[in-house]
């Protein structure tokens, strides 16, 4: 890692902050993925069975399969600087909704929609972040980004899951839980504006292997939910 660091010093003042910025940007985005599936699951299965829960990951599907499409259009269509923004700010404000409507209502139809929006969020939030990755490993000649993103998103969403059971245990409200992730979501995207003069206007290529963990990593987040009394 020294090394790496070391070797990153020649790569320019812009580029060289993102050896710093990218892999805590990546964690703000694992924790917020963490919180947000975990309590998902758990108040959803406090309110309806798993029948209930298949046909809500069909909605939900379909709301990602959506967002992503408007992502992807956007993405031809204006500078990624200003995109990547414009979606962590997406992100944040409709999760901050979810929470005040949680706090205020928390009925099934709440829980419900909650639920339905996890998968959008969180397939949104890792999206801004794919491309963000593979934009700055583009400028990275010496090499220095290379795999500190991706570990560092692991330890966030692993922080993110396993906090929650220490807090529950301290009395903390499980709703409290959407607000962190707010909070998370909310300090990416102040990492993404401080990336924004890096940016140019034009980029190649679609994903890497980012959004394949995130696939892997919310299969875990479903498991520990059904399986650890604490969430139920």
């Amino acid at each position: 890692m020294k090394d790496s660091l070391l070797r990153f010093s020649n790569t320019g003042a812009g580029i060289k902050q993102a050896v710093y910025l990218l892999p805590a940007q990546a964690m703000l985005i694992g924790m917020f993925s963490g919180f947000f599936d975990i309590t998902a699951h758990s108040m959803f299965l406090s309110f309806f069975d798993e029948k209930m829960m298949a046909r809500a990951y069909i909605f939900s599907g379909i709301a990602g399969l959506t967002l992503s499409f408007f992502f992807l259009l956007l993405h031809n269509r204006m500078p990624f600087k200003k995109l990547s923004v414009i979606n962590l700010l997406f992100v944040s404000t409709v999760t901050l909704v979810l929470w005040i409507l949680l706090m205020v209502n928390p009925s099934a139809p709440a829980i419900f929609i909650l639920f339905i929006m996890m998968g959008p969020l969180n397939i949104l939030a890792i999206l801004g972040l794919d491309r963000t990755i593979s934009h700055l490993t583009e400028k990275d000649r010496a090499g220095g980004l290379s795999g500190f993103p991706g570990a560092a998103l692991i330890i966030g969403i692993m922080t993110g899951c396993f906090s929650i059971p220490v807090l529950l245990s301290a009395s903390q409200d499980l709703r409290h839980f959407i607000l962190f992730g707010f909070l998370a979501a909310m300090g990416a995207m102040v990492i993404q504006i401080s990336h924004g003069k890096i940016f140019c206007q034009e980029m190649t290529g679609l994903f890497n292997s980012q959004g394949i963990g995130w696939i892997v990593i919310s299969c875990f987040n479903s498991l520990v939910t059904r399986r650890n009394p604490a969430y139920q």
